[in-house]
């Protein structure tokens, strides 16, 4: 009966609702593509599209390291613990949120902002590092920026010492950006080493699992700095944590032979190697190896590595596979990310739980949903022939794309506009964020997988690196900034 008093913003407000209208954008995107997944046949798409014929597919033996199966799972099961805890970050500061806004005096835009921050650093890196990877050794790259990664968490980890409250902010605001910045090696090359290195029957697997150790490394970071936080001690030992376990996984990191962490077509610390096997030792594109092995000679071709920054991002966006699947990734990212940053905040002010009973509820939501979902997204895909054998194969990954697509949507819809309260309401709110993951994980791995195979060889990096810098200005920054512009402009707080 009386006058409403200001509260926390709806769902609606903070992303999940978005998936009402974003989740549509994914359903037409997916579908979009889908129509011009059949560019290879007489008079259709362009000619600049890249499809590898069957026998690039089969991947004939020809000594490549990705043979030796064996190692290459070692690799990748190092990969999966470094995205582990190379994520670790994105959970224990939505933990902490509360501890932060009191102990630095900032606003809701500003723990916004405080979220939003790494993705920037990621956006601004993420061109100049696909150039770079493209040019370099993987590892010796990847190396470096893990080394710097964990200097910064260090740093962030420090940002409550400094007495001078302006100090403490740039230190707390600096190190989180710097973050961002350090970790765009590792997550755009891990992509494009698993369309590389993992073998054809379980590529999407693959694809699937690094996908799945983001979140998983969200809710280690959550469940962590939650549970350092309710023993007393303060929340910046979660991070410090974080810098003490990427120490020795970097380590063995850099113990790996490069024949198994860069790629063998563009890696300057493996032209030894492509003499042995190509007999020359510049770098070569792929798709060459095969016809070395059939005995013929090298051909002289012209490849994008030859066009400039310019002329690659063309080639890039006149693809239509690349460009509508980048913005269908975006649209789901910024949804997911509005409710991993701000769902713990809203839970408890909106709906009256314990913030102890939220924490345990949302880091199992937050670790079950997307982690089911792209473990079955890549299951079923792997089933009905993986993603890249044909245009027939394509065609049947993007339909179950879209099919998912739209069940998120449903789920984000009733998320959205579900009524707070208390018992039943309160699961029923629980259970469509599960879902509402759930089905956005089960895109990711084809999606990711089909944007990647879908460019030339030579200009994967580049795409995974323009990808990344698009999610993370559209998806994940705005995810977790705009929600925290829109409570605090409109008055939507307690």
């Amino acid at each position: 009966g009386g006058e409403e008093s200001p509260r926390v913003a709806p769902l609606a407000a903070v992303g999940v609702p978005v998936p009402a209208v974003a989740g549509a954008a994914v359903a037409a995107g997916v579908a979009q593509v889908a129509e011009a997944g059949d560019f290879n046949r007489p008079g259709g798409g362009s000619k600049e599209i890249h499809i590898p014929d069957l026998t690039t597919l089969g991947r004939v033996s020809i000594g490549h390291p990705r043979e030796n199966t064996r190692v290459v799972r070692r690799v990748f099961t190092l990969l999966l613990v470094i995205t582990v805890f190379v994520s670790f970050d994105g959970g224990a500061v939505p933990a902490t949120l509360e501890l932060i806004q009191q102990e630095h005096q900032i606003s809701e835009s500003e723990l916004g902002l405080l979220g939003s921050l790494p993705y920037w650093g990621l956006t601004v890196i993420s061109p100049v590092l696909g150039g770079i990877l493209q040019r370099s050794s993987q590892k010796e790259v990847l190396t470096l920026c893990l080394v710097a990664n964990i200097v910064c968490c260090v740093v962030f980890s420090y940002s409550s010492e400094p007495a001078d409250r302006g100090a403490a902010k740039i230190m707390l605001f600096g190190s989180r950006l710097a973050i961002g910045l350090t970790q765009g090696a590792f997550i755009i090359n891990t992509p494009v080493w698993i369309d590389e290195m993992a073998p054809m029957a379980s590529k999407t697997m693959y694809m699937g699992l690094v996908q799945a150790a983001v979140p998983i490394g969200v809710v280690v970071g959550y469940l962590t700095a939650g549970y350092v936080t309710a023993a007393g001690l303060h929340w910046t030992w979660a991070i410090t944590l974080q810098a003490l376990i990427l120490a020795p996984l970097t380590l063995m990191y850099l113990l790996l032979p490069y024949r198994y962490t860069d790629n063998l077509f563009t890696s300057p610390r493996l032209a030894g190697e492509r003499a042995a096997l190509f007999g020359v030792p510049e770098p070569v594109a792929q798709d060459e190896e095969f016809q070395a092995k059939r005995g013929e000679a090298l051909a002289t071709q012209e490849t994008a590595t030859g066009l400039s920054m310019r002329g690659q991002v063309g080639t890039l966006f006149a693809n239509p596979i690349f460009t509508s699947i980048t913005w269908t990734l975006s649209v789901l990212f910024f949804v997911v990310t509005g409710v991993q940053y701000w769902a713990t905040r809203f839970l408890v002010d909106e709906f009256g739980q314990e913030k102890e009973s939220v924490l345990a509820t949302f880091a199992l939501v937050a670790a079950t949903g997307p982690t089911a979902g792209v473990i079955l997204g890549s299951v079923v895909v792997d089933c009905i022939g993986g993603y890249d054998s044909s245009v027939a194969q394509r065609r049947k990954a993007l339909i179950f794309c879209q099919v998912f697509a739209v069940l998120a949507t449903a789920c984000g819809a009733v998320a959205g506009f579900l009524e707070p309260g208390l018992g039943l309401v309160y699961w029923i709110e629980v259970i469509c964020l599960w879902l509402l993951l759930f089905f956005g994980g089960a895109i990711v791995p084809a999606a990711t997988g089909i944007m990647i195979s879908s460019v030339p060889p030579e200009l994967r990096t580049v795409a995974s690196g323009i990808g990344q810098g698009l999610y993370n200005v559209l998806g994940y920054s705005m995810g977790s900034l705009l929600p925290g512009i829109i409570m605090e402009g409109w008055g939507l707080i307690n």
